[in-house]
């Protein structure tokens, strides 16, 4: 049963804290960055995960949300440190794309998957539902709960990840997908068939010289997405759009794993107006 409760530090510059949760027993801790400017109202909130033996302080570097929309509240999760992907999976959930056994990284991640230089012991997330007993579908719903006694304004939810992080995103998708308003996935597709999830716009990224997460599997994974939105064909380029009423963006950027900085500006955008 999740239970959870909230402790508050200030950490430097006023609006930064650090919010300890305590989530089915375990300790969690998320950045958080409050409005810059002085807005009346309820917020639109950020919720951003970090990749592959990431933390929330790198995060906030690399996405730097709270620079791009100081309107908004913007809560970076850290992930905790994981032996194996597979713990806790069902065999059926080790088959599709899992990590750590049977060259499981390297179905998820790509042919590249080594170079990250193993998993045991570097923060993560999970990339299946129920895998680690839903541990970080439990953080989020605990920081949902958080932002929403913090003013945050239930309609405009826009979860943002990289990598691991974007994994992780779809099974946010496939189990609290309707407490959210939009997704963005930064170099990351689904390591599972996505079933009866709801519709939601969602802006992709990928890049040509990615040699972790295959150019090809974030290409189909938009595809799949773009159908399950009930999406037209897509068409464009660099930013190839699949139009519709929950219309999905890629932009097939030419570079590695790391996205460039107008992929961020394009996030925030696509966020906000639901365009890029």
């Amino acid at each position: 049963m999740l239970t959870s409760f909230f402790l508050a530090s200030l950490l430097g510059p006023i609006g930064r804290e650090t919010i300890t949760f305590q989530v089915d027993g375990l300790a969690r801790t998320a950045l958080v960055f409050r409005p810059t400017v002085d807005i009346k109202g309820k917020l639109p909130v950020y919720f951003v995960f970090h990749g592959l033996g990431g933390n929330a302080e790198q995060a906030s570097k690399q996405f730097h949300v709270q620079d791009l929309d100081p309107t908004a509240l913007v809560i970076y999760g850290q992930g905790l440190p994981t032996s194996g992907f597979n713990s806790g999976a069902s065999g059926a959930e080790s088959r599709i794309g899992g990590f750590g056994q049977r060259g499981g990284a390297r179905q998820s991640f790509g042919q590249g998957a080594s170079k990250l230089g193993g998993i045991g012991g570097k923060n993560s997330w999970q990339i299946m539902p129920k895998q680690f007993g839903d541990r970080d579908v439990h953080f989020v719903q605990s920081m949902i709960q958080w932002a929403d006694q913090n003013g945050a304004d239930s309609s405009r939810r826009f979860y943002v990840g990289h990598s691991n992080g974007s994994y992780f995103g779809w099974v946010v998708l496939q189990e609290l997908g309707s407490q959210f308003t939009r997704f963005v996935g930064l170099n990351g597709p689904a390591a599972f068939p996505l079933k009866g999830v709801p519709a939601k716009p969602a802006f992709l990224t990928t890049g040509t010289d990615d040699k972790l997460v295959a150019e090809s599997k974030v290409q189909q994974f938009a595809d799949t997405l773009a159908k399950i939105n009930g999406c037209g064909a897509g068409s464009g380029s660099p930013v190839k759009t699949y139009p519709g009423s929950n219309p999905v963006y890629l932009y097939d950027y030419q570079g590695g794993h790391m996205p460039p900085a107008d992929a961020y500006k394009m996030a925030v955008k696509f966020c906000q107006t639901g365009r890029v």
